[in-house]
């Protein structure tokens, strides 16, 4: 495994400034992981398809990204018990010279909660 510096934002189309976050992770073969305050983020690539999941003591949030058709995700808020079934639209997956962008509406059951453009930059630290 590498370590990386990274930078992350996550804008909507609702929003004027995206949010931000800069910070270190690691890097192996297709995978990144890194931490977030207390939230621990991975990304893994698996040919044509990118996971993304986000976890903490409080809740789990699970994203499958490809371009070959609408995939599904959840959101479990561990407290209640609670899992929401989510539907994700990939419009556009790049992962490649040290960037990841996707692209993305999200529906939570029948809302549709919009577009969304994740994107994440790293540099190679060791």
């Amino acid at each position: 495994m590498a370590k990386i510096s990274l930078k992350t934002s996550l804008k909507n189309e609702e929003e004027e400034m995206p949010i931000i976050h800069e910070g270190f992770g690691l890097i192996h073969e297709e995978k990144i992981v890194y931490h977030e305050n207390n939230v621990m983020t991975t990304l893994k690539r698996d040919q044509t398809v990118v996971s993304f999941m986000r976890r903490t003591d409080e809740y789990e949030l699970y994203f499958s990204f490809d371009l070959q058709g609408e995939t599904e995700g959840y959101y479990k808020i561990f407290a209640i018990g609670s899992k929401m079934h989510l539907q994700i639209n990939t419009n556009m997956l790049e992962w490649n010279n040290h960037k990841i962008e996707i692209l993305y509406r999200l529906k939570i059951g029948d809302v549709d909660m919009g577009d969304y453009l994740y994107r994440l930059e790293y540099e190679v630290k060791e």
